[in-house]
C-alpha cells in the first residue's frame, strides 16, 4: 500500500533534505503523507524511493476518482466547483481529501474505492438541494499518528466548508458531537464587528492542540476601496472547538508598538493583511508561522502611510496563546500581493544558538514590533 502511494510523492522525492536538518524537518514518515505539506514544517518531502528516474516513464494510472463521489449525485442537484484543487493526506493507510463541493471523503489508496463521504447539511441548515461548490485545498488530521497530545479515541479529521468548521470521525466520517455544536463550529460568529462574514479556501493547520484558520478577503483586490474586513487569524481548540485566541494582523488600540507604524487613524478602517496562503508550524517549540499579505488597497498605499505592521510579513506566534514571538517584514508600504505560499519552518544554527525561523540575533531585534 505504501508503494502504491509513492506516485503521489514522486516530485518530492527528487529533493532530499540536508543531512544537517533536524528531526522535525525530516519530511513525511513511515511511507505516509499525514499533513498537507508533508509535515507541519512544510518540507514537502518524502524519502520514498521506489519511483526514480529509471522507472518513472513506465508508470501507469492505477485508478481515478470523480470530483464528487457518485453517492452524492443520487437524487440531488449538485453544482460542482469550477476550481477544484484538493491534495489528499494519507494517515494509517487511508487517504482523506476534500471533494468538488468541499465535503470530506475517505478512500482506499490502493484501489481508490470510497470508504465514507461527509454528509451534506450536518451544519444544521438542512439545505442540501442543491449542493453547491464550496471548495478548499484539503483537510487536516489530528490523532496519535500526528500528535503526542492525542489519544486514539480523540482522533479526528478537521475540515471546513464555507463558514462551518467540522471535526469528523476518521473511521466513519460522522461529526464528533463534543466538538462545537454537534461537531460544527460557526467561523462567522467570531469575525468581529468590522467583518462581513467568513471565507477561505486553504487548509487548516493543527499545531499542538489548536486549529489555526486564515481567511480570504474579497475586497482586497478591489482598486476602488481603502476599507475592508481585517484579516484576523484565529485558533480553535482541537478537542472542543472553543476559540482559543485571535491574532490581529491589523493591530488594535492596545498594540502601541505596532500602531506606531500606522499614520493617523488608518488602522481603524484598513482591511485585509490576512493569511490566505498555507501556514507552517514547529510543534517542538510550539510556534506557528503566519505568512500575512498586503492590506487594502493592495494596489495603492497612499491612504495607509507607514510600515503597516503586521502586513506582508512572516509572523511567529505562540501556538498556545497567539502572542507574537517575532516578525519579519517582507515589504514596506506594500503595493503588491503579500508573502509566499506556505513558507517552511526551519532551524538555523548560528554562533552556537539555535533559532526557529531566523538567526536569534535577528529575531531579538524584531521583538520591538517596529523593525525595518
Amino acid at each position: 500500500m505504501k508503494k502504491a502511494v509513492a506516485i503521489v510523492l514522486l516530485a518530492l522525492a527528487m529533493n532530499p533534505p540536508s543531512p544537517k536538518a533536524s528531526a522535525r524537518q525530516a519530511g513525511a514518515t513511515q511511507g505516509e503523507w499525514r499533513f498537507y505539506s508533508g509535515d507541519n514544517a512544510a518540507t514537502k518531502y518524502s524519502p520514498l524511493d521506489q519511483i526514480n528516474k529509471s522507472n518513472v516513464a513506465a508508470l501507469k494510472i492505477a485508478w481515478r476518482r470523480p470530483q464528487v463521489d457518485a453517492s452524492l449525485m443520487k437524487g440531488q442537484s449538485v453544482r460542482l466547483l469550477n476550481n477544484f484543487r484538493s491534495t489528499p493526506i494519507m494517515v494509517d493507510g487511508v487517504l482523506y481529501a476534500s471533494n468538488g463541493v468541499g465535503l470530506a471523503e475517505a478512500f482506499d489508496p490502493e484501489t481508490g474505492k470510497t470508504i465514507w463521504v461527509q454528509r451534506p447539511g450536518i451544519d444544521g441548515s438542512g439545505n442540501t438541494d442543491p449542493i453547491r461548490g464550496s471548495g478548499n485545498r484539503g483537510v487536516a488530521f489530528w490523532g496519535p499518528s500526528t500528535s503526542l497530545r492525542a489519544s486514539a479515541d480523540e482522533a479526528r479529521i478537521i475540515t471546513f466548508r464555507g463558514s462551518s468548521l467540522y471535526a469528523l470521525n476518521p473511521k466513519t466520517g460522522e461529526p464528533i458531537a463534543t466538538f462545537g455544536k454537534n461537531g460544527v463550529v460557526d467561523l462567522a460568529a467570531d469575525v468581529g464587528p468590522r467583518s462581513t462574514g467568513y471565507r477561505w479556501n486553504s487548509v487548516p493547520l493543527i499545531a499542538r492542540d489548536v486549529i489555526v484558520m486564515g481567511s480570504t478577503m474579497v475586497d482586497q483586490d478591489s482598486a476602488t476601496k481603502i476599507e475592508g474586513d481585517p484579516g484576523d487569524v484565529r485558533a480553535y481548540d482541537v478537542r472542543t472547538g472553543r476559540l482559543r485566541w485571535t491574532f490581529h494582523v491589523i493591530p488594535k488600540a492596545d498594540d502601541t508598538a505596532a500602531l506606531k507604524t500606522w499614520v493617523g487613524d488608518s488602522w481603524q478602517y484598513t482591511g485585509a493583511g490576512n493569511v490566505w496562503a498555507l501556514m507552517s508550524a514547529d510543534d517542538e517549540l510550539g510556534y506557528v508561522y503566519l505568512p500575512t499579505t498586503s492590506v487594502t488597497n493592495d494596489m495603492y498605499g497612499g491612504a495607509r502611510l507607514g510600515d503597516n505592521l503586521y502586513s506582508s510579513s512572516i509572523v511567529c506566534v505562540d501556538a498556545a496563546t497567539g502572542k507574537r514571538v517575532w516578525h519579519y517584514p517582507r515589504a514596506a508600504v506594500d503595493g503588491a500581493r503579500g508573502t509566499g505560499r506556505g513558507d517552511a519552518a526551519v532551524s538555523i544554527e548560528a554562533a552556537g544558538v539555535r533559532s526557529a525561523g531566523h538567526h536569534r540575533r535577528r529575531s531579538d531585534r524584531l521583538h520591538s514590533g517596529v523593525a525595518r
